[in-house]
């Protein structure tokens, strides 16, 4: 099977005071489809740059990133949002909801900037919704609800548009032992349903126990894990 995802020789450092200092070196991957992947890591290991390298929201030092048959890191900056916006979905430990826009219409906005039909996209994000048992939460704004709800909006919101792959910046971080088993649980039965792939950067003990394959990063560099 060809790997979804290949990463090769990705390395990044970031200026403090008058000095680099790297924080991902020769950094090499493979995903499959259909994989989930749990990336474990202390903080400060450099998870969450993989996750924005691999996005699209950073460009490497050095190296190359290759989605399918489109080489992220041959694109500009705008070519990779747009490629992001499309076939990527983005999952945060925050929510990163705009709190100015109800539950519906966070949902109906990456939609729109795809240029799906109104009225396809409510009937899609109303079903989705209902799935998460939020189908009485449409029209509530991202304060009025509860930190499980929330991270459940936010996950549809990452998989509304069908992306391919999934990137889930430590899901379940702010939430209760009970919230995060749903969410995994709903993330789980998602991505399994579509054959699409996971990549979670996190801490969680519990999250790495449902993965397919467990990778560390350590010094800045990938290894198995146990």
């Amino acid at each position: 099977m060809d790997a979804l995802l290949t990463v090769r020789g990705l390395s990044k450092s970031f200026l403090e005071g008058d000095r680099f200092r790297p924080v991902l070196r020769e950094v090499t991957l493979d995903l499959f489809p259909g994989e989930f992947v749990a990336l474990l890591g202390p903080s400060g290991s450099g998870k969450s740059t993989l996750l924005n390298l691999v996005s699209g929201i950073d460009a490497p030092d050095e190296g190359s990133i290759r989605l399918g048959e489109t080489e992220l890191t041959a694109l500009s900056e705008r070519g990779r949002a747009l490629f992001r916006r499309r076939r990527l979905g983005l999952v945060f430990q925050f929510f990163n909801l705009i709190p100015t826009l109800t539950v519906l219409e966070n949902l109906l906005l990456p939609l729109e900037l795809n240029g799906m039909d109104e009225g396809r996209g409510r009937a899609r994000a109303e079903r989705m919704l209902e799935r998460m048992g939020l189908g009485d939460r449409g029209e509530a704004f991202p304060d009025r609800l509860s930190g499980g709800e929330q991270q459940r909006v936010a996950l549809v919101r990452g998989l509304i548009h069908d992306p391919v792959l999934l990137l889930a910046d430590e899901p379940t971080g702010n939430l209760d032992a009970s919230s995060g088993a749903r969410v995994l649980d709903l993330m789980d039965e998602l991505m399994t349903e579509n054959d699409r792939t996971v990549l979670v950067a996190t801490h969680s003990v519990d999250v790495a126990s449902r993965a397919h394959r467990v990778l560390e990063l350590e010094d800045g560099r990938l290894r198995k894990g146990d």
